[in-house]
């Protein structure tokens, strides 16, 4: 069931009246969040999906790329994001972004993002 004030589709015209250049379709789970999006431009259509975990937190990710791409959220014991790993490769797959210290206030202080950079004191 679609929630009060969710858009379902968005058109994108030349103009305001004009010919549709592409159209987006939006799917939203039983909470009401997003689930999917579905982009068609001319024959080409693409998904992006989302998923949750058992705290309503986003799980996994794909993108329209195909082949399966997607990120994997990874959390911390306080309920904030600690890493972010390609999924379709499991638990063997690239880790795009790990957080390593964060402050009081839960801001990031430390990370490394994929393959070799390091950021420190944000």
């Amino acid at each position: 069931e679609k929630g009060k004030g969710q858009v379902t589709t968005a058109l994108y015209r030349t103009g305001s009246t004009g010919t549709i250049l592409h159209q987006r379709d939006y799917t939203y789970d039983s909470f009401g969040r997003p689930s999917l999006v579905s982009t068609t431009q001319g024959t080409l259509q693409l998904s992006d999906e989302t998923t949750y975990d058992q705290y309503g937190r986003v799980f996994q990710q794909s993108d329209a790329s195909g082949d399966d791409h997607g990120v994997r959220y990874h959390y911390n014991a306080r309920g904030y994001v600690e890493k972010l790993q390609e999924a379709r490769e499991g638990t063997t797959g690239v880790i795009y972004q790990h957080i390593q210290d964060m402050n009081e206030r839960g801001q990031v202080t430390y990370m490394l993002l994929a393959p070799t950079t390091k950021w420190g004191q944000i």
